[in-house]
């Protein structure tokens, strides 16, 4: 009895490192990440640093368009904060020499430096193709390596070290198969941190990232299902399809005192999921990375919203904020020939940064001076508005067909936010976002 169970699992481990091998990618990637500190809110710039990144990977294909993949990575984020101070010294009268001065440094650049050890998983979406295009979207656990000093004079404080830091990632990239067996990657990443690492409105770990890799296809001896490569389906009527699309956006807000703020021009692009349902509907899915703007041209206390109060200065600002969005659409089309088309939908946002930038002028007079003052204003505000955002989505398109399987997708759409996104509003101020947003797009089917 004992050797038959022992002969079953021989068989069934046989069976599973077989399925497992003709399903397994695993490779090494390297390339440079550009930290951007997240949910912080800060009089000042933090400026973006190059760092490096290295790690290996395993993908595993659950499907022909699914796979799960897991790495470890080795990364350092170099963060640097800039204020608005100048860098040189200011005198300090010195109350027991009254006709003396000392001297006290004022930090206008402080710097700190994190290294990781980084454990992502990710579930990925991918075109079984040989130039494959791909979108990823997980978690991440980091196990922090190095230790730091607090600057001293130190305006901005860190947090006690944290030796832990967990996270949310976003990839999106493309792969090129080499007969089967070689891949080549090319992916943009953003991770966004969830534990505090700097107490400034509780500042955590984010960054950009650009990265290649290269990649070897496991194979088994084994006939197993095929999860190989092929070509785009050349179906004129595919059940699903892939689009990629990018474009300009034009938002305003049209919250409390609307009149107060101008347009502003953004951009939005990224990857569409399209079910077919028939020649008339389908059902579209994105993942967008969208940045909506608007401006603040008015008298105020403050830089990025309109408040009446007793500091007020002539502001000329333009605030950007970044969104990871995914929205919800059905496709209504009209002709079979012309392919014109409407649609409908909801979405949700995830918010990834808010910045304000541009200028502040004060002019002070009375009977013996005269003073201006102009502040170039760079301000991280995340920490200023809610990580999330919903709203619905309406808008009208064109498509044309281009060599002969693929189509070209021109699009507008208007979108307009249900919620306040401002986080510290007191029943007096709220900003609400609609924006238009102008794409072109490239449809692809694979099914």
């Amino acid at each position: 009895m004992n050797k038959l169970k022992t002969l079953i699992i021989i068989l069934l481990l046989n069976v599973g490192l077989a399925g497992f091998s003709q399903r397994t990618t695993i490779g090494f990637l390297s390339g440079i990440n550009f930290s951007d500190i997240n949910n912080s809110s800060v009089s000042g710039k933090w400026q973006s640093m190059p760092g490096p990144l290295a790690g290996f990977y395993l993908d595993y294909k659950i499907n022909n368009f699914l796979a799960l993949s897991a790495e470890v990575d080795y990364l350092t984020l170099y963060y640097r904060y800039k204020s608005y101070y100048n860098p040189h010294n200011y005198p300090l009268e010195d109350l027991n020499l009254s006709s003396s001065y000392r001297y006290l440094p004022w930090p206008s650049n402080q710097k700190w430096d994190f290294s990781y050890l980084r454990f992502p998983v990710l579930f990925k979406f991918y075109t079984p193709t040989i130039l494959s295009f791909h979108f990823s979207a997980g978690m991440y656990y980091a196990k922090r390596l190095n230790s730091y000093d607090i600057p001293i004079y130190s305006t901005i404080t860190v947090a006690e070290p944290v030796d832990s830091d967990y996270g949310l990632i976003f990839a999106s990239g493309v792969s090129f198969t080499i007969q089967d067996r070689l891949k080549l990657d090319f992916e943009i990443r953003y991770a966004a941190g969830k534990e505090t690492i700097i107490n400034q409105d509780n500042g955590q770990n984010g960054d950009f990232e650009v990265c290649f890799g290269l990649g070897y296809n496991l194979k088994s001896k084994k006939k197993k299902k095929n999860f190989g490569l092929s070509s785009f389906t050349d179906t004129l009527h595919p059940k699903l399809s892939v689009k990629y699309t990018m474009g300009p956006n034009i938002s305003q807000n049209f919250g409390e005192n609307k009149n107060q703020y101008d347009l502003g021009i953004g951009f939005s692009g990224g990857l569409s999921l399209i079910y077919h349902a028939n020649k008339d509907i389908s059902f579209q899915t994105d993942v967008l990375y969208e940045r909506k703007s608007y401006r603040l041209n008015d008298s105020s206390s403050t830089y990025f919203y309109y408040k009446h109060g007793e500091y007020n200065t002539l502001v000329d600002t333009k605030t950007d904020i970044d969104y990871i969005n995914i929205p919800l659409i059905m496709n209504v089309f009209f002709d079979e020939k012309l392919r014109y088309y409407i649609n409908l939908g909801f979405y949700g946002a995830i918010r990834m940064n808010a910045r304000v930038v541009g200028y502040s002028y004060r002019e002070t007079r009375d009977e013996s001076q005269y003073l201006s003052e102009k502040i170039h204003i760079y301000n991280n505000i995340e920490g200023e508005f809610k990580n999330a955002d919903l709203g619905w989505i309406v808008g009208t398109g064109y498509q044309v067909p281009i060599f002969q399987k693929y189509k070209l997708d021109i699009g507008f759409r208007y979108n307009s936010s249900f919620l306040n996104i401002y986080k510290n509003a007191v029943n007096t101020e709220s900003i609400k976002l609609r924006s238009f947003c102008l794409t072109a797009g490239l449809i692809i089917p694979i099914i």
